[in-house]
């Protein structure tokens, strides 16, 4: 990134074959609801539930999801608007 780039707004974007900064966004804001959804009616016990191998649960699963979401969008929309966005590093690990 040339530092001496100014880090102007160009919002909306409008590369060839997208809808802005929407196509980008959009599923991202939807995710929520599809998976409160799909989480409907399971008890506690089955959100807990670890399989023998050792893999996450579905709660650690969702909020893994959740976390994504979170520092995506916020990603997403600085490539959006901004011409040289600068995405800071996060700690996965830390976050679970």
């Amino acid at each position: 990134m040339p530092s001496d780039t100014p880090n102007v707004f160009t919002f909306p974007r409008q590369e060839p074959g997208t809808q802005g900064h929407l196509d980008l966004v959009e599923p991202l804001r939807s995710l929520p609801d599809a998976l409160a959804a799909a989480l409907k009616g399971i008890t506690d016990a089955q959100a807990r539930f670890t399989a023998e191998d050792g893999g996450w649960c579905i709660k650690e699963i969702a909020g893994h999801m959740r976390d994504s979401c979170e520092i995506n969008h916020q990603r997403l929309y600085m490539m959006s608007t901004q011409t040289d966005p600068v995405l800071d590093d996060y700690d996965g690990e830390a976050l679970v």
